[in-house]
């Protein structure tokens, strides 16, 4: 099997995921790999008028699945979107393929950059698409599956704290780097409320509220957010405009104040066990 076919590349291209190389150094390779499926009609399943082998459709699978992995690796977003888009239509149960172990995987990864954007709407509609499709009638029986759907109801209840210390229960590695951007997103989102619903918070309340375990990074966070201030003396943080003006009164009126503190007080209670 010569090394610059299809089935050569993508033989290259697991070594180095599997090897845990620098992901960048797939990048020719994946090149290489797509320009070959293209000239052989094997890009978009169904396409073209001659007959697609079901063997070398797997390939293609395959080095696409190879590639989603590598860019996530690469921590490369907008990569990890196009092989996610390209990879869709092999995903249907109609061609006849041979099941992937990478399918739960990236079908799970896929549910969580949506979370960590923020897109609950193509979150559920991916869920929708799933559950019509056979294979995926249980979804929390998959582990893959399970873990962005445990997180979507955790974000739902409020129960923070269990989004972040479930970092160490990631089902693999590609994981933690779309739920370190749902965490940050958490972060900012709490960072709102607080600051309307808060003249100041003391230091220690506010990294407990915003998973921060070293006081540094609450500091470099704090100096990043528009309208902070950190008192050193009294070991607190002032919201800008917060304090007795008509800006606090504003504010405050605009956001369900009642329901904020009681949520943020939550947070507190839950997080305090394990910062």
């Amino acid at each position: 099997m010569s090394s610059s076919t299809p089935s050569g590349l993508l033989g290259q291209i697991k070594g180095v995921y599997d090897k845990q190389q620098d992901p960048g150094s797939a990048g020719q390779l994946l090149t290489q790999a797509k320009v070959q499926l293209a000239q052989n009609g094997l890009l978009l399943p169904g396409s073209g008028t001659g007959k697609q082998d079901k063997k070398d459709l797997e390939v293609a699978r395959d080095i696409l699945s190879y590639g989603a992995l590598l860019a996530v690796r690469n921590q490369d977003v907008k990569q990890f979107d196009r092989f996610s888009a390209q990879l869709k239509p092999f995903w249907s149960p109609s061609l006849g393929l041979s099941q992937s172990p990478l399918q739960a995987p990236l079908t799970g990864l896929a549910l969580l950059r949506l979370l960590a954007a923020n897109d609950i709407a193509g979150f559920h509609t991916l869920l929708e698409e799933l559950a019509a499709k056979s294979g995926f009638d249980d979804l929390h029986a998959d582990p893959y599956l399970k873990y962005p759907l445990d997180l979507e109801r955790w974000l739902m209840e409020g129960f923070y704290s269990k989004v972040w210390s479930s970092r160490s229960s990631s089902p693999s590695p590609e994981y933690t780097f779309f739920l370190d951007q749902l965490v940050s997103t958490v972060r900012d989102e709490i960072a709102s409320c607080g600051e309307k619903a808060y003249a100041s918070l003391p230091l220690h309340d506010a990294a407990v509220l915003l998973f921060f375990k070293d006081r540094q990074d609450l500091l470099n966070y704090a100096s990043k957010r528009p309208g902070w201030t950190v008192n050193p003396s009294t070991e607190t943080i002032m919201f800008e405009g917060t304090v007795g003006g008509e800006k606090e009164e504003a504010a405050r009126a605009e956001l369900p104040k009642e329901r904020v503190v009681e949520t943020i007080l939550g947070y507190a209670k839950e997080l305090e066990t394990i910062v």
